[in-house]
């Protein structure tokens, strides 16, 4: 019986383990780029300063706040990976007629739109701690991928993350 129970917990053990190894131990090409690391670096001089606020907030609650705000009426919206630089992990964000945000089982490609920063970023500015002009003076975000997505998704955050939405 119990070498049942060490098998099960094996084989989960290493699904966890290779799931892991997706987010963690690949595209480290992207994590260590200049644009990358003055995001983090951004990030972390924000979240010493406590400027976000958001610290102890749970992580379904950020994502259910970045899904409503994501949601906003907007007539161009598009899908995104999202990687977080220092949680070294990624998402992707479906913007159908309710937006989610998912975990990504690939890596995106150079074609694929990215967007580079932290869950509690994304937070901040939902909940309206932050404006989208603030994050990008901060250093807070940056986008990868086609320069005309980035330019539609640009303005999309811009509109949606503005105070007066």
């Amino acid at each position: 019986m119990s070498k049942h129970y060490f098998l099960i917990l094996l084989v989960t053990l290493s699904s966890w383990a290779n799931a892991c190894a997706l987010h963690y131990g690949t595209n480290v090409a992207i994590i260590g780029t200049n644009e990358v690391q003055e995001v983090v670096r951004g990030i972390v001089k924000a979240r010493k300063k406590h400027m976000l606020e958001n610290q102890a907030k749970p992580k379904h609650f950020m994502k259910f706040s970045l899904e409503n705000r994501l949601g906003y009426a907007y007539p161009n919206r598009l899908d995104f990976a999202l990687l977080e630089p220092i949680s070294r992990h990624y998402s992707q964000v479906v913007s159908a007629a309710k937006p989610r945000l998912t975990v990504l089982n690939e890596l995106p490609s150079e074609q694929d739109l990215l967007l580079i920063t932290e869950l509690d970023i994304l937070d901040a500015l939902a909940t309206g701690k932050l404006t989208w002009p603030q994050a990008k003076n901060k250093k807070l975000v940056t986008f990868r991928g086609p320069e005309e997505k980035v330019s539609d998704i640009e303005k999309w955050f811009s509109y949606i993350f503005d105070e007066s939405v």
